[in-house]
């Protein structure tokens, strides 16, 4: 019994790839048969090592230098918006030129951008994405410089056709910086990209609410062309420093669909819709405030473009805080209609005691939708 027990010990560790050994010739041995049926290297597998836990991408040293430049660029895009709030409107005015005429410099700027940013989008990848940007850039500054000496204009006509030449060629350059600088975050940033345009956007909007405060005090201080000429300087040494700082990207590196299948899927949404809506009415109430509230604050109630401008610094600063609240909330409906609400009352309370100072009559400073 015993040796027919070992025979099958030996014939199982033969199978399984394990040493033969003689049976033991000592009286106390005993072997024992073991039912396997399948290999050991089967019934214990090899321990895999666990796979490391990914690592976050960190810009590079050349990635943070482009982020850097481009945000400069932006902040000087930021403030080509918004630089002739505090002072151009009360300079126009004091020519006598209707307020429909003032507003309609703001708004060609707005216009001229927004048909230009998708003829400026097909074109730069035959130019060439940097060198686009770069021409944007110097192109800005250049109409920048020429519009800080339309003061000594004598014919208020004339004066105000320059000043409506000179602010759609800036928005030329602007609708090159803006679509080139994201084109040019999507192409090198590879997986930090929405990082980096959070960034570039953050600068526009500081420029935006940097700029009244900073150039009206500039125009306090040396008068209607100082802030368009400091502006424009910085914009054209900027573009010279940026054609060894930006790398050049090629043609090659840009995939477009067909125009006409990408807008015509972009109007299908209803979603978008919604969001132009949005857009267009914000930009329509913040575009009302910059091109008529200098008038009304000279004329009405005696304060400086100095001040005017830090009332903007003020709203814009409090706009970024919002964004960055509202940015980290959950994204549940519900949690974002409770916050909207509260900023919704918010607002209607400053509403309610800032026209609670007692009755104006605008039409003495000419506020109005056909002017005076």
């Amino acid at each position: 019994m015993v040796s027919t027990q070992q025979m099958e010990s030996q014939a199982l560790l033969h199978d399984n790839g394990g040493p033969v050994r003689e049976p033991s010739d000592h009286p106390d041995y005993q072997s024992v048969s073991i039912h396997n049926d399948t290999t050991l290297e089967g019934k214990w597998p090899e321990k895999r090592p666990e796979p490391e836990p990914p690592r976050k991408d960190r810009f590079s040293s050349n990635q943070r230098r482009m982020l850097v430049c481009i945000s400069m660029v932006a902040v000087m895009d930021g403030s080509l918006i918004a630089i002739m709030i505090p002072f151009f409107p009360v300079e126009a005015a004091s020519r006598g030129v209707s307020q429909a005429a003032i507003s309609g410099v703001f708004s060609c700027y707005a216009v001229a951008k927004m048909m230009l940013s998708p003829l400026v989008g097909r074109l730069a990848p035959k130019i060439g994405i940097s060198r686009l940007y770069n021409i944007g850039l110097a192109l800005a500054g250049a109409t920048t410089l020429l519009f800080g000496l339309l003061n000594r204009i004598e014919d208020t006509q004339t004066f105000m056709g320059a000043a409506f030449a000179v602010r759609l060629v800036e928005a030329v350059g602007s609708a090159a910086i803006s679509t080139c600088g994201y084109t040019i975050a999507g192409s090198e940033f590879g997986s930090r990209v929405t990082t980096a345009v959070a960034v570039i956007g953050s600068s526009l909007t500081l420029g935006v609410a940097l700029t009244p405060a900073l150039w009206g005090g500039l125009y306090a201080v040396g008068g209607f062309g100082t802030p368009f000429f400091t502006l424009g300087a910085l914009m054209l040494l900027t573009s010279a420093a940026l054609i060894r700082l930006i790398p050049d990207i090629e043609s090659t590196h840009c995939q477009q669909a067909p125009f006409a299948t990408s807008l015509l899927k972009f109007l299908g949404a209803a979603d978008n819709w919604l969001c132009l809506a949005t857009v267009f009415v914000f930009s329509a109430v913040i575009n009302t405030v910059e091109a008529t509230l200098a008038v009304y604050a000279d004329r009405v109630l005696g304060v400086p473009p100095t001040l005017v401008g830090l009332f903007f610094l003020v709203s814009s600063t409090i706009t970024m805080l919002d964004a960055s609240v509202a940015s980290g909330l959950d994204d549940s409906l519900a949690t974002r209609a409770f916050v909207s609400s509260l900023f919704h009352v918010v607002f209607s309370l400053g509403r309610a005691f800032a026209t609670g100072q007692g009755p104006v009559d605008i039409t003495d400073v000419g506020i109005g939708a056909v002017g005076e």
